[in-house]
């Protein structure tokens, strides 16, 4: 008897296995199919920004240049590495989008900012930043010809550092600090793109992006005892806007 169990036990088994084998194989053919019906799409863009700010910050307008985790307090030179020389960085977005019938564009999207040293014509406030952004968004295309017109929603997350001069009572001079970013925010806008052969294209997008709230907060770095209160009055960046020109190629498997 426990034989007989123990064998129908191994059928039971090696058939219900064969069952789900049979069932993926199905699922992966009528997968196939929709994709293919569905015609999706992909499309790679890279590029490089210029960006522009407001109020205080508007001073960081422009493409930026330099890679503020190079910073070095301890002679002003926060523009120069350690071997005294200047360290560039690209401002450079990079996106990959999945297009759904030509309407419909899911995004993930990397863009990176350094700003140039304002600190020469600063004496109190933000006077650099680094900043690398990760988006997620949705966008809807209104032209789908050589030109395609896409607006987009995005959910965002900002990473990065910030650095100020704080004015201190007592102090001869001003207190440099630090803010490391740490924060989520949105963004709005719009990608246009013509495309000059049917994979190719140049472009251009622009986005409004909005950080209302920063979870950390300014200090100095390696004094972690210095009263908080003394930082109150200071206001992180938490809102610009980026325009950028790229190349893109779009390509289907369908």
């Amino acid at each position: 008897m426990i034989c007989l169990l123990n064998i129908n036990t191994f059928c039971m088994k090696k058939y219900l296995a064969s069952f789900l084998l049979i069932l993926v194989g199905v699922w992966q053919t009528i997968t196939a199919q929709n994709i293919s019906k569905s015609k999706f799409k992909h499309q790679f863009d890279i590029g490089l920004n210029n960006g522009f700010f407001f109020g205080n910050s508007s001073g960081f307008n422009g493409l930026g240049s330099v890679a503020f985790p190079q910073v070095d307090f301890s002679n002003d030179i926060w523009r120069k590495n350690k071997e005294g020389e200047e360290y560039k960085i690209l401002n450079i977005l990079f996106d990959y989008k999945l297009i759904f019938n030509e309407k419909h564009y899911f995004k993930i999207a990397k863009n990176t900012f350094s700003s140039s040293p304002n600190i020469y014509f600063k004496d109190e406030g933000t006077i650099g930043f680094h900043a690398d952004i990760y988006s997620l968004g949705y966008g809807y295309n209104i032209l789908n010809k050589k030109i395609n017109f896409t607006i987009f929603g995005q959910i965002c997350n900002r990473k990065g550092v910030e650095a100020a001069y704080i004015n201190v009572d007592g102090l001869q001079g001003y207190l440099p600090s630090t803010l490391d970013y740490n924060s989520i925010g949105i963004a709005t806008g719009s990608d246009l793109s013509y495309f000059f052969t049917k994979n190719f294209a140049i472009g251009t997008d622009f986005y409004f992006y909005y950080f209302p709230i920063e979870t950390n907060k300014i200090g100095v770095k390696g004094y972690p005892n210095i009263d908080p209160v003394i930082f109150k009055n200071y206001k992180p960046i938490d809102y610009f806007m980026f325009i950028s020109l790229k190349l893109a190629y779009k390509f289907g498997f369908n």
